[in-house]
């Protein structure tokens, strides 16, 4: 009896996950990121330290190396958008204290109490920014690869369901 090969139509093609990157022939595994792109997924979540500069770090490396690597690509948009939510708290934290502020026109001390409370919120979601910012930083020098734990998953689906309505544009 002939040994006869696997039709390649009868196989059913791997969904995208978080390694795969649709192409036009379907999906294929990605190379993992090289030294140097490590340094630089890192060093985009790493300026996330760095209030609003790491936020045009963040984007400069983006912007600069997107085509390199769909991983790379990835890595910087998470921490652009890791950073943007930081901004978003300090935008509500200074909304937040103007309006107890003007607290203090009916109650001085009730206006003090709560400026206090929100500034230790305030400061402490920041630093929770910043440890998971340096929790990425240390996974992708190990790993080469890391997912926030809310954020990461919605983001790197919505990448992959992008890129595969570009690739079915151009086909």
């Amino acid at each position: 009896m002939p040994v006869r090969s696997p039709d390649p139509a009868d196989a059913t093609p791997p969904r995208p996950g978080p390694q795969m990157v649709p192409l036009l022939r379907g999906p294929v595994p990605l190379p993992p990121l090289t030294s140097s792109q490590r340094v630089v997924a890192a060093m985009a979540h790493l300026f996330a330290i760095i209030p609003v500069w790491g936020l045009v770090a963040a984007f400069w490396i983006w912007h600069t190396r997107r085509d390199e690597h769909p991983e790379l690509r990835f890595q910087s948009l998470q921490a652009m958008m890791l950073q943007g939510v930081g901004l978003l708290i300090t935008v509500i934290y200074a909304i937040a204290q103007l309006f107890f502020r003007l607290v203090a026109v009916l109650d001085q001390e009730l206006s003090d109490t709560l400026c206090h409370i929100n500034t230790v919120i305030w400061e402490g979601s920041l630093l929770a920014l910043g440890l998971l910012a340096l929790w990425a930083v240390v996974a992708l020098r190990r790993r080469g690869r890391f997912d926030y734990p809310v954020l990461g998953p919605v983001l790197r689906r919505e990448v992959l369901r992008a890129e595969a309505e570009i690739h079915e544009a151009e086909a």
